[in-house]
C-alpha cells in the first residue's frame, strides 16, 4: 500500500462512513480497485477509529447527557438497539460468509438505493397531518437495530438503513439522525475489537507508519466534515441524489463483474 492509496482510503473512509452510501462497501470497492490485499484490515480498524473520534467530538454533548443519565429512555434504547444488531450479525455470520465478498456488492448498493429512494417519496408524499414521534421508541429501537445487522452485508449503507429506518417508522428528522450517529459509536467499537480478535496480530502486517498517520487524519477530518454535511442534508435537503448515484454505482460494479468485466 503507498501512501497515496493511504490517503485515497482515509478520504473514502471519512466521507462515506456517515453518508447513506456504505463505507464498507466503497473501501472494499477502493481495495479491489487498487489491488490492496495484504495487511489491510489492521489499516482499517484505524481508519474506523478516527471516524469514531470525529463522531464523538460531534455528539458529545448528547454523550455527557447519556452519561449523565445512564438509566434514561434513549440511553436504554441504544443499548437495545446494538444488543439486537449483534445478534442480527452474529447470525448472520453462522448463515452466510459474504460479508466481505466484492461479488455481492452491487446488489447491497442497489438495496441502499432502493430504502432511500422510498424513505424520499414517503417524506415527499406524507401526509402533513401525520404526528411525527418525539424520541425514538423501544419498539422502532428493535427494529433499526434488526436493519442495522443487517447492514453488515457488503454495499448495504449502515447510517442509510438506520436514518431511513427511523423516518420510515414516523421519526423526526432531527432525532433520527441523532438516534443513527449515538448507535454507531458502540457499533463501531464492537466492530474494531471483533476484528481485532478474528485476526489478532496477522493482521498489523505490511503497515507502515506513515501510512497509518495519513490515512488516520484523513479519515478523522473526513468524517468531521461528512457529519456536519449529513445533518445539513437531513435537515435541509433531499436525499434523492444518494439514490441516484447509488443506483448508478450499482449498475457500473454489476455490469463490470457479470457482463462487461472490465477490471
Amino acid at each position: 500500500m503507498s501512501l497515496l492509496h493511504a490517503i485515497i482510503l482515509g478520504i473514502v473512509q471519512g466521507i462515506t462512513e456517515f453518508l447513506p452510501i456504505s463505507s464498507s462497501g466503497h473501501l472494499l470497492l477502493v481495495e479491489y480497485l487498487f489491488g490492496i490485499e495484504e495487511g489491510n484490515l489492521f489499516f482499517n480498524i484505524l481508519l474506523h477509529l478516527a471516524s469514531l473520534l470525529a463522531v464523538v467530538i460531534v455528539m458529545r454533548n448528547e454523550l455527557g447527557k447519556l452519561l449523565k443519565k445512564p438509566f434514561s429512555k434513549q440511553t436504554l434504547t441504544i443499548v437495545v438497539c446494538c444488543v439486537v444488531t449483534v445478534i442480527m450479525v452474529l447470525f448472520l455470520s453462522f448463515t452466510t460468509d459474504k460479508f466481505t465478498s466484492i461479488g455481492y456488492l452491487g446488489f447491497g448498493f442497489f438495496a441502499s438505493a432502493v430504502l432511500i429512494l422510498i424513505t424520499h417519496f414517503k417524506a415527499k408524499f406524507n401526509d402533513k397531518k401525520v404526528l411525527l414521534k418525539r424520541d425514538i421508541g423501544y419498539a422502532d429501537a428493535v427494529i433499526i437495530g434488526i436493519t442495522q445487522g443487517l447492514a453488515t452485508l457488503p454495499g448495504v449503507s449502515r447510517s442509510g438503513t438506520t436514518i431511513s429506518t427511523a423516518l420510515l417508522l414516523n421519526n423526526s428528522k432531527e432525532s433520527s439522525a441523532n438516534f443513527s450517529f449515538l448507535i454507531s459509536i458502540p457499533i463501531i467499537i464492537g466492530a474494531m475489537i471483533f476484528d481485532i480478535v478474528k485476526e489478532g496480530g496477522e493482521s498489523i502486517a505490511n503497515v507502515s507508519a506513515a501510512n497509518c498517520i495519513v490515512g488516520f487524519v484523513a479519515s478523522f477530518v473526513m468524517a468531521l466534515l461528512s457529519i456536519k454535511w449529513m445533518y445539513s442534508i437531513i435537515k435541509k435537503r433531499s436525499w434523492i441524489g444518494f439514490s441516484i448515484y447509488l443506483f448508478v454505482l450499482s449498475a457500473v460494479v454489476l455490469l463490470n463483474q457479470y457482463v462487461l468485466m472490465w477490471i
